[in-house]
């Protein structure tokens, strides 16, 4: 298995695994990351067989949604994030300003 894409931070695999105790499948959660991605919880308990069942359901995507949260923090994906928040402030303030205008022309229109 090969992830190569300047996109991919964090890689979650969930792997089928026969339980031989309960004769079920359980399910085994391995996570890769990138260097500059930083840690993120929950943490997986060594050599640990998840049954098919609410708790690793809810454990998954609590490890899903932080392994989002802490890619977003390593630098590649941070800066977009920053260049994007600049870009709809700047918006933002641009019609703020532009209906102030707007509210100053109406003013002086109505005082003539």
């Amino acid at each position: 298995l090969a992830a190569a894409s300047p996109h991919v931070h964090v890689l979650v695999i969930v792997e089928p695994v026969p339980n031989p105790f309960t004769g079920c499948t359980g399910y085994r959660l391995s996570v890769c990351s990138r260097p500059d991605v930083p840690d993120f919880g929950p943490i997986i308990p060594r050599a640990f067989l998840f049954e098919p069942d609410d708790f690793f359901r809810d454990f998954l995507r609590t490890k899903l949604i932080n392994a989002e949260r802490a890619a977003m923090q390593a630098p590649y994906f941070a800066h977009f994030a920053r260049r994007a928040r600049c870009g709809l402030l700047r918006r933002i303030s641009e019609q703020f300003r532009k209906d102030g205008e707007d509210i100053g022309a109406l003013q002086s229109a109505e005082e003539a």
